[in-house]
Formats: structure tokens, C-alpha cells, sequence
């Protein structure tokens, strides 16, 4: 934890943007989770998946809502309001990065198989993957 406050109090005196991004994800979204309550950590990542988007680093942006996302299912949001927030988001994801998107399709599997209901995510990827065994396939091949 001192070391992720030593790098967000740098971050801040520099103000150097493009870096910003990238460590405030993985401050948020990999040290301070295990310090800070996790819709706090949600909101930072969310703030971040917008700082990024301004400053045109969509990977991180899409890493950001992804995390914020799975971060904002564990603390007890509406599901609802997140199985429509994922899948409006998907063909985004997709498009910027597409192993992020697969991530949030499995949240949004996770998500109706809390709620016993089927939004059919995978139907983002037009049958390139069919189901969950076709991207742990795909995993296994990039391994």
C-alpha cells in the first residue's frame, strides 16, 4: 500500500496524463483493491475508464470499465442495471480490445447465471466464439 501512495502522490505532481492512466488501473484495479471498500474502487476505476477515453488510451480505458464492472457486481450493484451496462458496452470493448471484451462476457455469463437469465453475449463476437468452452479454447492456444 505505501508504494502504490508513493506512485499515485508522483502521478500527481507531474501530471503527466497518458502515464496517469495506466498506473491509476493498476493501482486501483491490482494494489489498493485489497485496501480500499470495493465500490470505491469501482468508482476510481470508472474515473479512470473515463480519464483514458479523453485521453485516447482505449486499451486501458476498456480495462478500467472492465474491472470496474466485475468490482461493482462483487460490492452489490443492481444487477440489472450492470447486465444492460455490459451489454451495451461489449461492441465497444470489442472494438478497442478484444480480449477485454472477452473478460466482460464472461461477467455478463456470471451475471445472468446469478440473475437466470440469458442476454446471449457471445452473440458480440458473430460465432467467432460460441460459448464459455470456445474462449478457454482460445486461452489454452495463446497460453
Amino acid at each position: 500500500k505505501y508504494w502504490a501512495d508513493v506512485a499515485l502522490g508522483i502521478l500527481k505532481q507531474k501530471r503527466a496524463i497518458s502515464a496517469t492512466v495506466r498506473v491509476e488501473w493498476l493501482v486501483h484495479g491490482h494494489i489498493l483493491m485489497w485496501f480500499s471498500p470495493l465500490k470505491e474502487t469501482s468508482r476510481k476505476l470508472f474515473e479512470t475508464y473515463h480519464l483514458s477515453m479523453q485521453v485516447g488510451d482505449f486499451r486501458t480505458a476498456m480495462f478500467s470499465l472492465n474491472l470496474s464492472t466485475r468490482f461493482a457486481v462483487f460490492e452489490g450493484e443492481n444487477l440489472q442495471i450492470l447486465s444492460r451496462s455490459i451489454g451495451s458496452n461489449l461492441k465497444n470493448m470489442l472494438k478497442h480490445n478484444s480480449e477485454c471484451a472477452k473478460l466482460a462476457v464472461l461477467d455478463a455469463v456470471m451475471v445472468d447465471e446469478i440473475r437466470g437469465e440469458d442476454s446471449t453475449p457471445f452473440a458480440v463476437f458473430d460465432g467467432l466464439f460460441l460459448n464459455d468452452d470456445d474462449l478457454m479454447k482460445d486461452a489454452l492456444v495463446k497460453k
